[in-house]
Protein backbone atom coordinates (compact mmCIF):
# COMPACT_ATOMS: atom_id res chain seq x y z
CA UNK A 1 0.00 0.00 0.00
CA UNK A 2 1.33 3.19 -0.94
CA UNK A 3 0.53 5.78 1.64
CA UNK A 4 3.14 8.32 0.55
CA UNK A 5 0.40 10.74 -0.50
CA UNK A 6 -1.78 10.22 2.69
CA UNK A 7 -3.07 13.12 4.62
CA UNK A 8 -4.14 13.21 8.12
CA UNK A 9 -8.07 12.04 7.04
CA UNK A 10 -6.32 9.17 4.86
CA UNK A 11 -4.83 7.66 7.57
CA UNK A 12 -7.66 8.92 10.30
CA UNK A 13 -9.70 5.98 7.99
CA UNK A 14 -7.04 3.34 7.45
CA UNK A 15 -8.58 0.16 9.22
CA UNK A 16 -4.32 -1.22 9.33
CA UNK A 17 -3.33 2.34 10.82
CA UNK A 18 -6.28 2.58 13.23
CA UNK A 19 -5.32 -0.84 14.49
CA UNK A 20 -1.85 0.00 14.67
CA UNK A 21 -2.97 2.69 16.85
CA UNK A 22 -4.79 0.39 18.85
CA UNK A 23 -2.10 -1.92 18.90
CA UNK A 24 -4.20 -5.20 17.85
CA UNK A 25 -2.00 -7.10 15.89
CA UNK A 26 2.35 -6.57 16.63
CA UNK A 27 3.06 -7.55 12.93
CA UNK A 28 0.79 -4.58 11.75
CA UNK A 29 2.80 -2.95 14.52
CA UNK A 30 6.11 -3.39 13.05
CA UNK A 31 4.99 -2.64 9.45
CA UNK A 32 4.12 0.87 10.51
CA UNK A 33 7.09 1.38 12.47
CA UNK A 34 9.50 0.24 9.96
CA UNK A 35 7.36 2.03 7.24
CA UNK A 36 7.53 5.56 9.64
CA UNK A 37 10.94 4.83 10.36
CA UNK A 38 11.98 4.93 5.90
CA UNK A 39 9.52 7.85 5.47
CA UNK A 40 10.31 10.35 8.24
CA UNK A 41 8.70 13.31 6.41
CA UNK A 42 5.38 12.26 7.05
CA UNK A 43 6.30 12.12 11.15
CA UNK A 44 4.17 15.24 11.58
CA UNK A 45 1.35 14.14 9.32
CA UNK A 46 1.16 10.88 11.23
CA UNK A 47 1.34 12.02 14.87
CA UNK A 48 -1.58 14.49 13.98
CA UNK A 49 -3.66 11.76 12.95
CA UNK A 50 -2.39 9.63 16.10
CA UNK A 51 -3.19 12.54 18.18
CA UNK A 52 -6.59 12.54 16.44
CA UNK A 53 -7.72 9.18 17.09
CA UNK A 54 -6.47 9.18 20.97
CA UNK A 55 -9.19 12.45 21.40
CA UNK A 56 -12.15 9.63 20.38
CA UNK A 57 -14.23 7.13 22.64
CA UNK A 58 -13.37 4.24 20.52
CA UNK A 59 -15.90 0.98 19.34
CA UNK A 60 -14.14 -1.65 17.97
CA UNK A 61 -17.40 -1.92 15.41
CA UNK A 62 -16.98 1.53 13.59
CA UNK A 63 -14.31 0.35 11.11
CA UNK A 64 -15.48 -3.51 10.16
CA UNK A 65 -19.37 -3.37 10.26
CA UNK A 66 -20.29 -3.70 6.57
CA UNK A 67 -23.47 -2.34 7.39
CA UNK A 68 -22.44 0.99 7.63
CA UNK A 69 -21.38 1.69 4.20
CA UNK A 70 -24.34 3.22 3.35
CA UNK A 71 -23.74 5.92 6.00
CA UNK A 72 -20.01 6.57 4.86
CA UNK A 73 -21.55 7.07 0.78
CA UNK A 74 -23.59 9.68 2.42
CA UNK A 75 -21.08 11.25 4.53
CA UNK A 76 -18.83 11.48 1.62
CA UNK A 77 -21.62 13.10 -0.65
CA UNK A 78 -22.35 15.51 1.92
CA UNK A 79 -18.59 16.39 2.29
CA UNK A 80 -18.10 16.59 -1.70
CA UNK A 81 -21.16 19.22 -1.84
CA UNK A 82 -19.69 21.24 0.74
CA UNK A 83 -16.50 21.30 -1.15
CA UNK A 84 -14.34 19.59 1.56
CA UNK A 85 -11.68 16.92 0.56
CA UNK A 86 -13.97 13.37 0.61
CA UNK A 87 -13.02 10.39 3.35
CA UNK A 88 -12.65 7.44 2.12
CA UNK A 89 -15.06 5.05 3.67
CA UNK A 90 -14.15 1.85 5.35
CA UNK A 91 -13.13 -2.15 3.10
CA UNK A 92 -15.92 -1.87 0.25
CA UNK A 93 -17.95 -5.09 0.75
CA UNK A 94 -21.46 -5.84 -0.04
CA UNK A 95 -23.92 -4.16 2.21
CA UNK A 96 -27.59 -4.52 3.68
CA UNK A 97 -29.99 -2.21 3.03
CA UNK A 98 -31.39 -2.13 6.37
CA UNK A 99 -29.70 -1.75 9.34
CA UNK A 100 -30.62 -4.65 11.75
CA UNK A 101 -30.16 -4.56 15.83
CA UNK A 102 -29.14 -2.26 18.21
CA UNK A 103 -25.34 -3.45 17.28
CA UNK A 104 -25.27 -1.96 13.80
CA UNK A 105 -27.51 1.14 15.05
CA UNK A 106 -25.12 1.94 17.52
CA UNK A 107 -22.34 1.28 15.05
CA UNK A 108 -24.20 3.83 12.72
CA UNK A 109 -24.49 6.31 15.12
CA UNK A 110 -20.63 6.03 15.80
CA UNK A 111 -19.38 5.93 12.44
CA UNK A 112 -21.46 9.52 11.55
CA UNK A 113 -20.01 10.68 15.29
CA UNK A 114 -16.75 9.81 13.80
CA UNK A 115 -17.15 11.70 10.49
CA UNK A 116 -18.25 14.73 11.77
CA UNK A 117 -15.36 14.59 13.95
CA UNK A 118 -13.12 14.31 10.93
CA UNK A 119 -15.46 16.78 9.50
CA UNK A 120 -14.62 19.26 12.01
CA UNK A 121 -10.69 18.25 11.97
CA UNK A 122 -10.14 18.78 8.50
CA UNK A 123 -12.54 22.26 8.88
CA UNK A 124 -9.45 23.42 11.35
CA UNK A 125 -6.62 21.68 9.49
CA UNK A 126 -7.57 23.55 6.39
CA UNK A 127 -8.00 26.95 8.19
CA UNK A 128 -6.26 30.08 6.81
CA UNK A 129 -3.88 31.81 8.93
CA UNK A 130 -3.81 35.56 7.88
CA UNK A 131 -1.64 38.35 9.86
CA UNK A 132 -2.71 41.83 9.60
CA UNK A 133 -0.92 44.77 10.81
CA UNK A 134 -2.31 48.56 11.28
CA UNK A 135 -0.82 51.97 10.14
CA UNK A 136 2.76 52.45 11.74
CA UNK A 137 3.16 49.06 13.00
CA UNK A 138 5.24 46.13 11.69
CA UNK A 139 5.28 42.20 12.60
CA UNK A 140 8.03 39.42 12.19
CA UNK A 141 6.19 36.14 11.46
CA UNK A 142 7.85 32.46 11.22
CA UNK A 143 6.04 30.19 8.57
CA UNK A 144 5.83 26.79 8.53
CA UNK A 145 9.37 25.98 7.10
CA UNK A 146 10.72 28.05 9.82
CA UNK A 147 11.16 31.21 6.77
CA UNK A 148 11.24 34.71 8.21
CA UNK A 149 8.55 37.40 7.11
CA UNK A 150 8.57 41.47 8.37
CA UNK A 151 5.14 42.87 7.10
CA UNK A 152 5.12 46.46 7.05
CA UNK A 153 2.69 48.55 8.39
CA UNK A 154 -1.38 48.17 7.15
CA UNK A 155 -0.20 44.66 5.31
CA UNK A 156 -2.01 41.40 5.35
CA UNK A 157 -0.19 37.92 5.36
CA UNK A 158 -2.63 35.12 4.50
CA UNK A 159 -1.77 31.41 3.80
CA UNK A 160 -2.38 27.89 4.83
CA UNK A 161 -0.42 26.49 7.38
CA UNK A 162 0.14 22.35 6.89
CA UNK A 163 3.24 22.54 4.67
CA UNK A 164 4.24 18.87 4.90
CA UNK A 165 6.70 19.08 1.68
CA UNK A 166 4.58 17.39 -1.23
CA UNK A 167 3.24 21.02 -2.09
CA UNK A 168 4.93 24.55 -2.70
CA UNK A 169 5.04 26.47 -0.18
CA UNK A 170 2.67 29.82 -0.82
CA UNK A 171 1.75 32.81 0.69
CA UNK A 172 -0.32 35.51 -0.19
CA UNK A 173 0.35 38.98 0.62
CA UNK A 174 -1.61 42.74 0.29
CA UNK A 175 0.41 45.70 1.12
CA UNK A 176 4.86 45.16 1.69
CA UNK A 177 6.71 42.56 3.59
CA UNK A 178 10.38 41.15 3.23
CA UNK A 179 10.58 37.91 3.28
CA UNK A 180 13.75 35.52 3.98
CA UNK A 181 13.19 32.62 2.47
CA UNK A 182 14.80 28.88 3.62
CA UNK A 183 15.96 26.79 1.11
CA UNK A 184 14.95 23.52 1.40
CA UNK A 185 15.74 20.13 -0.12
CA UNK A 186 14.18 18.60 -3.13
CA UNK A 187 13.12 20.00 -6.78
CA UNK A 188 9.10 21.03 -7.06
CA UNK A 189 8.19 20.91 -3.51
CA UNK A 190 10.63 22.78 -2.19
CA UNK A 191 8.89 26.20 -4.09
CA UNK A 192 8.46 29.22 -1.86
CA UNK A 193 5.75 31.38 -3.64
CA UNK A 194 4.13 34.81 -3.29
CA UNK A 195 0.97 35.60 -4.58
CA UNK A 196 -0.06 39.53 -5.57
CA UNK A 197 -2.65 40.44 -7.04
CA UNK A 198 -0.86 40.69 -10.71
CA UNK A 199 2.56 39.44 -10.06
CA UNK A 200 3.87 36.15 -8.52
CA UNK A 201 7.39 35.24 -7.38
CA UNK A 202 8.70 32.01 -7.12
CA UNK A 203 11.94 31.38 -5.29
CA UNK A 204 13.88 28.14 -3.65
CA UNK A 205 15.89 30.24 -0.66
CA UNK A 206 16.60 33.68 -0.74
CA UNK A 207 15.76 37.41 0.39
CA UNK A 208 13.68 39.76 -1.36
CA UNK A 209 11.08 42.56 -0.81
CA UNK A 210 7.42 42.41 -1.85
CA UNK A 211 5.34 45.71 -2.32
CA UNK A 212 1.39 45.99 -3.23
CA UNK A 213 0.32 49.35 -3.21
CA UNK A 214 -2.53 51.90 -4.93
CA UNK A 215 -2.42 48.89 -7.86
CA UNK A 216 1.31 49.03 -8.30
CA UNK A 217 3.74 45.59 -7.51
CA UNK A 218 7.05 45.98 -7.25
CA UNK A 219 9.85 43.87 -6.48
CA UNK A 220 13.54 44.29 -4.74
CA UNK A 221 16.25 41.14 -4.90
CA UNK A 222 18.63 41.51 -1.78
CA UNK A 223 20.67 38.01 -2.45
CA UNK A 224 19.59 34.44 -4.49
CA UNK A 225 17.67 33.94 -7.42
CA UNK A 226 13.77 34.60 -8.23
CA UNK A 227 11.52 34.19 -11.20
CA UNK A 228 8.25 36.40 -11.33
CA UNK A 229 5.38 35.80 -13.61
CA UNK A 230 1.49 37.10 -14.22
CA UNK A 231 -0.94 35.11 -15.69
CA UNK A 232 -1.90 38.26 -17.26
CA UNK A 233 0.73 38.55 -18.98
CA UNK A 234 2.07 36.58 -22.12
CA UNK A 235 4.38 34.03 -20.99
CA UNK A 236 7.84 35.73 -22.53
CA UNK A 237 7.30 38.15 -19.99
CA UNK A 238 8.32 35.82 -17.07
CA UNK A 239 11.87 37.16 -15.62
CA UNK A 240 14.22 35.94 -13.73
CA UNK A 241 16.00 38.23 -11.57
CA UNK A 242 19.28 38.74 -10.05
CA UNK A 243 20.46 40.41 -6.42
CA UNK A 244 20.10 44.71 -6.99
CA UNK A 245 17.27 44.48 -9.13
CA UNK A 246 14.12 45.60 -9.37
CA UNK A 247 10.96 44.84 -11.09
CA UNK A 248 7.74 46.94 -11.03
CA UNK A 249 4.11 45.73 -12.97
CA UNK A 250 2.18 49.21 -12.66
CA UNK A 251 -1.57 47.81 -12.95
CA UNK A 252 -2.98 44.48 -14.80
CA UNK A 253 -2.36 45.50 -18.27
CA UNK A 254 1.31 47.38 -17.96
CA UNK A 255 4.67 45.58 -19.06
CA UNK A 256 7.26 44.66 -16.62
CA UNK A 257 9.99 47.22 -15.73
CA UNK A 258 13.26 46.25 -14.36
CA UNK A 259 16.28 47.79 -13.35
CA UNK A 260 19.33 48.06 -10.84
CA UNK A 261 18.98 49.53 -7.53
CA UNK A 262 20.37 49.47 -4.25
CA UNK A 263 18.26 46.55 -2.50
CA UNK A 264 18.69 48.54 1.47
CA UNK A 265 17.04 51.63 0.34
CA UNK A 266 14.04 49.77 -0.54
CA UNK A 267 13.93 47.71 3.05
CA UNK A 268 15.31 49.82 5.22
CA UNK A 269 12.24 49.80 6.58
CA UNK A 270 12.41 46.54 8.41
CA UNK A 271 15.10 47.69 10.57
CA UNK A 272 13.15 51.13 11.34
CA UNK A 273 14.85 53.53 9.46
CA UNK A 274 13.46 55.41 5.85
CA UNK A 275 16.19 55.78 2.97
CA UNK A 276 15.54 58.39 0.96
CA UNK A 277 17.84 59.05 -2.53
CA UNK A 278 16.99 62.21 -4.40
CA UNK A 279 13.23 60.85 -3.60
CA UNK A 280 10.40 63.37 -4.81
CA UNK A 281 8.53 64.56 -1.56
CA UNK A 282 4.98 63.77 -3.26
CA UNK A 283 6.74 59.80 -3.17
CA UNK A 284 7.27 60.30 0.43
CA UNK A 285 3.72 61.81 0.74
CA UNK A 286 2.44 58.48 -0.42
CA UNK A 287 4.41 56.59 1.92
CA UNK A 288 3.08 58.47 4.92
CA UNK A 289 -0.68 57.73 3.65
CA UNK A 290 0.09 53.79 3.14
CA UNK A 291 1.99 53.44 5.81
CA UNK A 292 1.06 55.72 8.54
CA UNK A 293 -2.37 56.66 7.41
CA UNK A 294 -1.97 60.00 7.54
CA UNK A 295 -3.00 62.29 3.97
CA UNK A 296 -0.50 64.66 3.02
CA UNK A 297 -1.53 68.29 1.10
CA UNK A 298 1.28 70.60 -0.30
CA UNK A 299 0.73 74.25 -0.69
CA UNK A 300 1.77 73.82 -3.99
CA UNK A 301 3.23 71.45 -6.66
CA UNK A 302 6.80 72.94 -6.66
CA UNK A 303 6.76 72.18 -2.95
CA UNK A 304 5.29 68.38 -4.26
CA UNK A 305 8.14 68.02 -6.61
CA UNK A 306 11.43 68.94 -4.21
CA UNK A 307 13.39 66.06 -3.17
CA UNK A 308 15.01 64.66 -0.37
CA UNK A 309 18.23 62.55 0.62
CA UNK A 310 18.87 60.81 3.85
CA UNK A 311 17.81 58.70 6.55
CA UNK A 312 14.89 59.25 8.77
CA UNK A 313 14.03 57.30 11.77
CA UNK A 314 10.66 55.44 10.52
CA UNK A 315 9.17 54.23 13.90
CA UNK A 316 7.06 57.47 14.63
CA UNK A 317 5.42 59.38 12.22
CA UNK A 318 6.12 62.80 13.51
CA UNK A 319 9.70 62.38 13.51
CA UNK A 320 9.82 62.18 9.84
CA UNK A 321 7.49 64.91 9.59
CA UNK A 322 9.57 67.10 11.72
CA UNK A 323 12.31 65.98 9.16
CA UNK A 324 10.26 67.24 6.67
CA UNK A 325 9.55 70.66 8.19
CA UNK A 326 13.71 71.24 9.36
CA UNK A 327 15.00 70.53 6.29
CA UNK A 328 12.38 72.78 3.65
CA UNK A 329 11.22 75.04 6.37
CA UNK A 330 7.86 73.91 6.33
CA UNK A 331 5.19 74.56 8.88
CA UNK A 332 3.39 71.77 9.96
CA UNK A 333 -0.68 71.59 10.68
CA UNK A 334 -2.71 68.39 11.55
CA UNK A 335 -6.09 68.11 11.40
CA UNK A 336 -7.01 64.18 12.91
CA UNK A 337 -5.65 62.06 9.32
CA UNK A 338 -4.70 65.11 7.19
CA UNK A 339 -1.48 66.56 7.47
CA UNK A 340 -1.15 70.38 5.62
CA UNK A 341 2.51 71.35 4.96
CA UNK A 342 2.95 75.20 3.85
CA UNK A 343 5.99 77.19 3.60
CA UNK A 344 6.66 78.88 6.57
CA UNK A 345 7.09 82.48 6.13
CA UNK A 346 9.37 83.73 9.88
CA UNK A 347 12.37 81.81 8.32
Amino acid sequence: MDYSNYKEADFIQDESFVNWFKGKDADNNARWESWLEINPEKKETVENALRFLSSLNWDDGVFTDDDTEQAWESIRQALQLSGETAIPGPIVVQADSRFQGWRKIAAAVSLLLLAGSVYLFMQRYNREVRYTTGYGNTRKIELPDGSLVTLNANSTLSFFPHWDGTHPREVRLQGEAFFSVLKKPGAGNAKFRVYTSYLNVEVLGTQFNVKERRGNTQVVLNSGKIKLNSNLLPASDTLIMKPGELVQLSGPRDTLVKKIVNPEVYSSWRNNVLIFNQTPLYEVATLIEDTYGLKVEFENEIQASKTITGNVPAANVDVLLLALSKSFNFRISREKDLVKLKTNPYK
